[in-house]
């Protein structure tokens, strides 16, 4: 058996979005008064002083309401709507929102309000932790014979932790989680509690580039047995990857084949 502290950043406030949000969320808000046209205008003009990866979404951040919660997703999102219909994926025929979501997740956002904090954990809790990464580690740690327990999300802890506002995770100083920490003095030695937050990173878009290339191009070819699919748009992803790879995150491919793979796998078990 393993412990696994999956939940916590989701809940206390552990990755960079909580930050973003609460920082851009009133800038935005304001910008709402111009026009979409006019942001949008003024949104090309700046790009130009950023780097290359960071232009889509400030492009997309232009036209947002400024709304936490429409802010939460548009930062957690990885393909945007406008790529996604370039595909041939059609929201409205697909019965999901104009966000490509399903209209029940609505649910989860009843009690969000204007509280930034909220928003973005109940974004990273109910549209990504909940449907990937409990997934991921159920079936990794089934597939090695260990059963995971994950403490931070049980259903009172959940309950609990979901009634606190959003002012008093964030707290008067700058550090992430700063309520669990809070929670721990005394309990936890405080070079534990001082710890920065580390992430861990992996090469993939060095690999999908180069070593595992011939296999990421052969899922995107799988692609071309979903009828809907516009091969054009998928390809044009993919060559937008190879091309500028040190401008587009790795994952916005990675989706197309990951997919790839499942269709072509799919296709040789029923033959």
């Amino acid at each position: 058996m393993a412990f696994s502290g999956l939940g916590a950043d989701e809940l206390f406030g552990g990755y960079a979005n909580f930050r973003r949000v609460h920082r851009l969320s009133p800038l935005l808000r304001a910008s709402a008064l111009i026009p979409a046209a006019g942001r949008q205008a003024m949104a090309r003009r700046l790009t130009p002083l950023f780097p290359r990866r960071y232009r889509d979404r400030i492009m997309s951040l232009s036209v947002n309401s400024g709304r936490p919660l429409d802010m939460a997703i548009e930062l957690k999102r990885f393909i945007a709507p406008d790529v996604l219909a370039s595909l041939g994926m059609d929201a409205a025929c697909l019965g999901l929102t104009p966000d490509y979501l399903p209209a029940e997740v609505n649910d989860y956002f009843d009690d969000v309000g204007n509280d930034p904090f909220r928003a973005v954990s109940r974004v990273e809790t109910y549209l990504y932790m909940g449907n990937t990464l409990l997934r991921d580690s159920d079936t990794m740690s089934m597939a090695h014979g260990v059963e995971l327990r994950v403490p931070f999300i049980g259903r009172l802890v959940l309950e609990e932790i979901g009634r606190i506002p959003g002012h008093l995770h964030i707290g008067a100083r700058t550090e992430v989680k700063h309520l669990l920490r809070s929670s721990l003095v005394g309990v936890l030695p405080d070079h534990v509690l001082r710890r920065p937050k580390t992430g861990f990173t992996l090469p993939v878009g060095d690999w999908m580039f180069g070593g595992f290339r011939e296999s990421c191009e052969m899922a995107v070819a799988a692609l071309e047995h979903i009828p809907f699919l516009r091969q054009d748009a998928v390809q044009e992803v993919w060559r937008g990857f190879i091309a500028g790879r040190q401008h587009t995150y790795w994952m916005k491919p990675m989706l197309l084949i990951a997919l790839g793979n499942y269709v072509a796998n799919a296709r040789a078990t029923a033959t």
